[in-house]
């Protein structure tokens, strides 16, 4: 942090005591610290002037110095529910400069050390750092994910380190930091297969991911198919954070995988199946895993399909903007770009502009 130098500070003072300048509310409260003296004794007007002067910055000290109240904690609790509901939904455009914006006081509140108020600052963290990722922003998406990790240690909680920890390493695969990834993947992993077995399939899905990418195609299909095993089709309401890790889900993310395994035929299975039985609520990534199967088609040459597939994605993306999702269409229109005369090509194209 900048501080002014002594002889600027000298100056400031002086104009104090001479009374060219008057000091700002929180300017008053530090000198009242350092002397030990109330306002009177140091001269402060206390008349009607000065009881109407903006105070804001003292008041927010003032808040930021106080252990935050349950009821404090209980708001900024329902908001992130609130968000993370919200961006299932309809994306991260309207949540994103509100999320952030609160973890900015979340963090405040978190400097005192108290465990549950770092746990809260882990989670917003974790919240912010993942609608970075949907953006397209990788390199903020690691600060904060990175953050939320910090945040859960210093709070003690190994079940939410363990699952920041996995977001991490999704983070780095993104952004083909693949060994650092693999690691910190299989660290997760480990820390869930021991302590905390609900987090086991979630963990699976992220190193079947890394592996992929890393062309390990054994390690990615042992992991993905141990995962689906272990996930169910209804939405675990009782996991407090990863219960959108549903069947589908995870075969969504399997199509992932095939697609850089280069196995189209089999991720265009895994999308279907998955679509098939996806739950209410999570629209976003729905549109996401038509935009795959859509690629997938388009490897399979089947183009009118395809075309049919990603008109339906671009329907959610209208309601629910995805920055993964319009990756993903824009790779596909870029390829069925040699077919431009074909009129599904043209109007699928058109219908992209409109969006993206």
């Amino acid at each position: 942090m900048d501080v002014a130098s002594d002889a600027s500070l000298r100056v400031l003072i002086s104009r104090w005591e001479n009374g060219r300048a008057h000091p700002e509310a929180v300017n008053r409260l530090l000198l009242q610290e350092v002397f030990e003296l109330d306002a009177a004794a140091l001269g402060f007007s206390e008349d009607g002037d000065g009881a109407r002067a903006d105070i804001t910055a003292l008041v927010a000290h003032t808040a930021h110095r106080t252990a935050p109240t349950e009821a404090v904690l209980s708001y900024f609790e329902r908001q992130l529910t609130e968000h993370t509901r919200f961006d299932n939904i309809a994306g991260p455009n309207f949540v994103l400069a509100t999320a952030l914006a609160q973890l900015g006081q979340v963090e405040q509140l978190a400097a005192g050390g108290a465990t549950d108020v770092g746990r809260l600052a882990s989670r917003y963290a974790e919240f912010t750092g993942w609608l970075q990722q949907d953006v397209g922003n990788d390199a903020e998406a690691l600060r904060l994910t990175c953050r939320a990790v910090d945040f859960a240690e210093m709070a003690g909680d190994g079940e939410l380190t363990t699952y920041n920890r996995m977001r991490k390493a999704n983070v780095l695969t993104m952004a083909a930091d693949l060994p650092l990834a693999a690691s910190t993947a299989q660290r997760a992993l480990t820390d869930a297969t021991e302590r905390f077995p609900h987090l086991v399939p979630v963990c699976l899905r992220q190193s079947a991911l890394t592996s992929a990418r890393m062309r390990d195609e054994h390690g990615a299909r042992s992991a993905i198919e141990r995962a689906v095993d272990l996930t169910t089709a209804s939405v675990n309401t009782a996991d407090a954070h990863s219960s959108y890790c549903t069947k589908s889900y995870v075969q969504m993310e399997a199509a992932l995988c095939l697609l850089v395994l280069r196995q189209p035929a089999a991720a265009e299975q895994a999308c279907r199946e998955a679509l098939a039985a996806w739950p209410d609520g999570h629209v976003r990534d729905r549109t996401l895993c038509l935009a795959r199967r859509a690629v997938a088609l388009v490897d399979l040459r089947e183009f009118d399909e395809a075309c049919r597939t990603a008109m339906t994605a671009i329907d959610g993306v209208r309601s629910a903007p995805s920055g993964r999702a319009l990756h993903m269409l824009r790779v596909i229109t870029t390829r069925l770009r040699p077919l431009g005369r074909s009129t599904s090509v043209r109007e699928l194209t058109e219908a992209l502009s409109e969006v993206a």
